[in-house]
């Protein structure tokens, strides 16, 4: 079986159960947990090669809005790939940040020019098993999308598949994402109004994205000058510490960051102790979490 195919059948036998793993194939977050505003103004990230976990896409899409050059992604679970291609159609198509959103109220307008669009898709891609049809807002976005390379044409048809899956299943795909595919998670943490920065980045870079465990071996031989690493030292397991620790150090440049975000605590003094053998520590303000507890917003790990 094609691996899409299956990763489209692992995703719709998403479970209330699904969102208390971290899988290869779990839920997403529909947007960040984190204060981008405040944890990002602490580093520049203007012309820099980024690699941040992938999660929502609010990392990456920031970055690029911070100035970053080329911004490049992993995860754990593969399925924020393709979440983080929504996010990259939403922008480039309809101008929209979050999926949630997307609301298109002249639909006889945009469905007179996706009839267009999908015969050019057609004639470049093999989607003849797909019948043309609006069953949801997701069909009036994918029929916009024109493939700039293979990857996209793999994720646009996972999504395709999807969809048509949602359908033969008659599930209300909107239902299915709120109560399956996303993470409950809250307040929206961040907005961006002014797309154009974005837009434009993502129209001239592609990314690479690395189906990776943080906290476990593994050998990426490209070298960032910023890796982002969210709240994952959270979950770190004492005997992960040097996986976590080493695979930091061998994807960055010399002199280059790691960043860590503090979601539910500090990072841990004996920790930093570790960590301080191949970095320099900068702990970074004060901020005051979902909880009303106060805590470091982050740290900043700069390479020796």
């Amino acid at each position: 079986m094609e691996s899409i195919e299956n990763d489209v059948l692992e995703t719709i036998n998403l479970s209330e159960a699904s969102k208390y793993s971290f899988s290869k194939y779990a839920p997403v977050y529909p947007y960040t947990n984190e204060y981008l505003d405040k944890l990002y103004s602490n580093f520049y990230l203007y012309g820099k090669n980024v690699l941040t976990v992938a999660a929502s896409g609010d990392q990456a899409l920031y970055a690029y809005n911070q100035g970053a050059r080329n911004v490049d992604l992993f995860d754990i679970n593969c399925l924020t790939k393709y979440y983080y291609y929504l996010r990259i159609w939403l922008i480039k198509y309809f101008d929209t940040f979050y999926l949630d959103e997307f609301n298109i109220k002249d639909k006889e307008n945009y469905i007179m020019s996706i009839s267009s669009v999908y015969e050019i898709l057609k004639d470049g891609y093999d989607f003849e098993d797909f019948s043309f049809r609006l069953q949801s807002t997701l069909d009036l976005l994918l029929n916009f999308v024109r493939p700039s390379n293979i990857e996209e044409a793999k994720a646009l048809r996972y999504w395709m598949l999807f969809s048509n899956l949602c359908f033969a299943k008659d599930y209300s795909f909107d239902s299915f994402v709120h109560n399956y595919y996303f993470m409950d998670d809250g307040d929206k943490k961040i907005k961006i109004e002014d797309l154009s920065r974005i837009r434009f980045m993502l129209k001239r870079n592609s990314f690479n994205f690395y189906n990776v465990d943080l906290k476990s071996k593994f050998n990426i031989d490209k070298k960032y000058d910023v890796v982002i690493a969210s709240n994952i030292h959270e979950t770190v397991r004492d005997k992960d510490t040097y996986a976590f620790r080493d695979n930091l150090y061998n994807l960055l440049n010399e002199n280059g960051i790691a960043v860590l975000s503090n979601i539910n605590g500090n990072l841990k003094s004996s920790r930093k102790k570790f960590l301080s053998e191949l970095f320099c520590i900068e702990e970074l303000p004060s901020y005051s979490n979902y909880k009303g507890k106060t805590l470091s917003i982050g740290t900043i790990l700069r390479k020796k």
